[in-house]
């Protein structure tokens, strides 16, 4: 039940809305087997997805976003999330922001810094 409860409070619907609907259709309210959830309905789902992302998938083409992210034993942690696009071809100042994070989360907790880096190794030769 609690699992349920996660779910719908994280797609922001109104666990007392769902109830009250639920019990306004009264018992002959027939879930969806198994099957159903798996196949059909979990492919409507992806493909309701991957329609919208296309227009998220264009403005990642225009702009270079950094995400910072922390892993510890216990969770993956979103810090924050930056438009670096006027920066990115200057590698002194965006080492500068790479930093400033590093000494944000503690330089002693920093293991590893992952990056794809093949637009700064360019932006570094010129």
């Amino acid at each position: 039940m609690m699992v349920v409860f996660l779910f719908i409070y994280s797609l922001l619907i109104s666990f007392h809305i769902m109830c009250e609907s639920i019990g306004q259709f009264g018992l002959r309210l027939k879930p969806p087997s198994m099957y159903e959830a798996r196949v059909p309905l979990l492919k409507k789902e992806v493909d309701n997805t991957e329609k919208a992302m296309v227009e998220y998938k264009q403005q990642w083409a225009q702009i270079d976003i950094v995400n910072f992210l922390v892993n510890s034993p216990k969770d993956l942690v979103f810090i924050r999330s930056m438009d670096v696009s006027n920066v990115v071809k200057d590698a002194n100042l965006l080492f500068k922001i790479l930093d400033n994070l590093v000494e944000e989360v503690k330089q002693e907790n920093v293991v590893q810094v992952v990056t794809d880096a093949s637009n700064y190794i360019k932006a570094s030769k010129k």
